[in-house]
């Protein structure tokens, strides 16, 4: 950096007005990590050429790296205005997301792809094509998001055909593949998820673990879960006391913590229920799997998968080094592994019948009940429902209404599709005579504007007489998890997402007492309803066949 800045520096002593050596400059200091002057010099250059698009460009991308989002969007601002090129409008969009302008963020990325067509003839650019569905996906911008699909499969069909990494996040591959394009995609890109993990031993030149304990005679079979979510966590709360329930004379329980709270109660409990805890925070994966192996398992349940500590951390690459002989994929990711290195996964045939055992590449241990553990009432408290006065008074402490039933949806709203969300609304405009609400969550609350606008649209296309289904929309916030399950044990009946199910959150209305109505959809995340209400021999009716089916069923028990 020293030498090419020296001569950078000896030509602007000659020409202090050359902006483009400015530029230079900063761009050196930059590529050094020298920020603050990189920075300055990037000012000089615009200062002398205001209309320099790289300077703007450069700058921008150095603010937002630096945390400094709104400078930051102004200077892409400008860049994009001088010259509109396919990145400048990406990091464009990036910036106006943390600064939470998410309309601008998609109109942004928008722009990114019309750039990219006029540079290419393709509209491709799979980095702003996936960031916005992310935002499109969050505010449930319905017609924007069905629209952006079109080029989906396109877009992974590119990248697993050129040996790349898919952009797409797990949990948006979990919502958007199968109900924007072929189901059969997301396996091929659960694969390339597992891919990720195999490249990085081969680029560290990390070696996989060839050596596994076998089982003794009589030796009792030690079975190990790993999980980032061992402790306050929807992970660790279905945990609880599955660990105890295991038949101590044949089976050792070893638990290896990946990310420890604070001594939760729901931590303190799990760590009770196992005959071995193990701390793996601080540990990195090569040494988490060498410990793992260490300990002598036989058979590992991964509680991680592809979301949480496992992509933040890049966790499944302890499971890409295999510990252990046999691995097992649990609870976690809802999904196939698609993973060479996982041989199993534990299902039950509500959540992955057998009609679509092609859809995972391990063999399947199916379950005969709900394959989903559950033990919330050890966090949640006193469910029983008030009655009479004292219902009435509970409804308007948590500012619901004091009369007629609530309908409830309590799943993160970007679990709603378009289709399920008007059959709600059709289910609230058939329910009028008995005042029913819809009661939904501010989870995320940047949903809330769309969805309301929806419901309008559809007060407008009503009859006059039929009007108002907006008005009967109530929204409350999260309520504190010592009082969850109080607050929504007052709802009765609750509507479960169809796309992606409710899974802690459905297990969690269960425990308060309210029937739970559910849309089983191809893959496993959109059959996980279907799995806890036959696990509660409630399937028969309480799960729909269609979205006809769906409001039938609600309408009727709702003026029952």
């Amino acid at each position: 950096f020293d030498r090419g800045a020296a001569s950078y520096k000896a030509l602007l002593a000659l020409s202090p007005a050359y902006a483009v050596g400015w530029y230079s400059l900063a761009r050196a200091a930059d590529r050094a990590r020298r920020d603050a002057a990189a920075l300055r010099h990037y000012g000089r250059a615009l200062a002398l050429q205001p209309e320099l698009s790289n300077a703007w460009s450069s700058m921008g991308v150095l603010l937002l790296a630096t945390g400094k989002t709104g400078a930051a969007a102004l200077a892409l601002e400008n860049a994009t205005r001088i010259r509109a090129t396919p990145q400048d409008f990406n990091y464009l969009g990036d910036a106006y997301g943390d600064l939470e302008r998410y309309d601008d963020a998609i109109g942004a990325y928008d722009h990114a792809l019309d750039a990219a067509e006029q540079q290419s003839g393709r509209r491709f650019h799979p980095q702003a094509l996936y960031s916005m569905l992310h935002y499109l996906i969050h505010t449930c911008s319905f017609q924007r998001l069905e629209r952006a699909c079109a080029g989906l499969e396109d877009s992974i069909n590119w990248e697993l055909a050129a040996g790349e990494e898919t952009g797409l996040t797990p949990i948006e591959a979990l919502v958007l593949l199968g109900t924007y394009t072929d189901h059969h995609l997301l396996l091929r890109v659960s694969h390339n998820f597992a891919l990720r993990s195999l490249s990085r031993l081969l680029t560290t030149n990390t070696p996989r673990i060839t050596l596994h304990p076998s089982r003794g005679v009589g030796q009792r079979l030690r079975l190990g879960y790993i999980s980032g979510g061992l402790r306050m966590h929807p992970d660790g709360k279905n945990l609880q006391g599955v660990f105890e329930r295991h038949d101590r004379t044949k089976i050792e329980v070893m638990c290896f913590s990946l990310k420890r709270d604070e001594g939760s109660p729901v931590q303190q409990r799990l760590q009770a229920g196992c005959e071995r805890w193990y701390d793996y925070t601080d540990l990195s994966n090569e040494e988490a799997a060498r410990g793992v192996n260490a300990a002598g398992v036989h058979v590992l349940l991964d509680v991680n998968g592809y979301t949480g500590e496992g992509v933040r951390a890049q966790r499944n690459i302890i499971l890409a080094m295999t510990p252990t002989r046999i691995q097992v994929n649990f609870l976690a990711w809802v999904a196939s592994s698609g993973a060479p290195f996982i041989q199993y996964l534990v299902t039950d045939s509500a959540a992955s019948p057998p009609e679509f055992a092609a859809d995972y590449s391990e063999k399947l241990l199916v379950f005969p009940h709900s394959y989903f553990p559950s033990d919330l009432r050890a966090s949640g408290g006193n469910t029983d429902r008030p009655r009479g006065d004292a219902l009435a008074a509970a409804r308007k402490s948590r500012g619901l209404p004091e009369a007629g039933p609530l309908v409830s949806g309590f799943n993160q709203l970007w679990k709603i599709d378009a289709a399920l969300f008007d059959a709600w609304l059709q289910i609230v405009n058939a329910t009028s005579d008995v005042n029913a609400s819809l009661w939904l969550p501010l989870f995320p609350d940047v949903a809330r504007p769309n969805l309301e606008a929806l419901a309008a649209a559809f007060d407008q296309r009503s009859p006059p007489h039929a009007r108002g289904v907006g008005a009967r929309i109530v929204w409350t916030p999260l309520f504190p998890q010592e009082e969850h399950l109080q607050a929504k044990a007052l709802a009765a009946l609750q509507l479960d997402t169809s796309v992606y199910n409710g899974h802690t959150s459905g297990a969690d209305i269960l425990w308060a007492g309210v029937p739970t109505l559910s849309l089983p959809g191809i893959k496993q995340s959109s059959r996980v309803g279907a799995s806890l209400l036959r696990g509660l021999d409630l399937d028969a009716r309480m799960l729909a066949r269609t979205h006809a089916d769906y409001v039938a069923v609600a309408v009727r028990a709702l003026r029952s």
